[in-house]
């Protein structure tokens, strides 16, 4: 990303319109340093794990609303929206796979709509220009969860199934209530000690 002395954004993200990569781009280092953030929000910087995955899901939004004709986000309707966000919750739009995005996929993406919006309405405020809340009808709403769990007597009798490295291993995890397989693969000796 190149910027100029008017700190106007010279290039242009891959697969976007000139509007759309100037307010996304714009959008991500606010969110960065922590400029323009909700009053309910958490003050102070995002981390980059964050801004890339609101980066990378406002950027597909975008192109959706590309698609239907809508070149500038900032001048989409609360309809539009509307029907975009539909279109995600009942599989006409795909991802990149050809699959229906799952109910909780399409939350968040409406949830990084709902906060680039929001993050819209306090920019322009600040200029003394009223936006309209188009995503105040979005469906952020999370499903149920789909964790399960094992209670210690049906891991008791699973346990004969598995070698006596694998039975200390799920023992571990089961006591210690780290995940498998991320935490526990990312675990070190020098993260074990025993309490005094």
């Amino acid at each position: 990303v190149i910027i100029d002395k008017n700190n106007s954004v010279k290039s242009v993200e891959d697969g976007l319109t000139k509007a759309n990569s100037d307010v996304m781009i714009r959008y991500v280092f606010d969110m960065e340093i922590g400029a323009n953030v909700g009053k309910n929000s958490k003050k102070g910087p995002r981390g980059y794990m964050r801004l890339n995955t609101a980066k990378n899901r406002l950027k597909q939004i975008f192109k959706w609303l590309q698609k239907r004709g809508i070149n500038d986000a900032t001048n989409a309707t609360s309809k539009q929206i509307m029907d975009i966000f539909r279109d995600v919750r009942e599989g006409d739009i795909k991802t990149i796979k050809g699959k229906k995005y799952s109910g909780r996929s399409s939350t968040d993406y409406a949830e990084v709509f709902s906060s680039f919006w929001h993050w819209w309405i306090r920019v322009n405020r600040k200029d003394r220009k009223d936006i309209y809340d188009i995503t105040e009808d979005l469906n952020k709403q999370k499903e149920e969860s789909k964790f399960v769990w094992i209670i210690k007597e049906d891991l008791e009798k699973i346990l004969p199934y598995f070698s006596e490295d694998e039975q200390v291993i799920l023992m571990f995890v089961f006591d210690s209530l780290i995940r498998a397989p991320t935490e526990l693969m990312s675990l070190k000796v020098k993260d074990i000690f025993q309490r005094e």
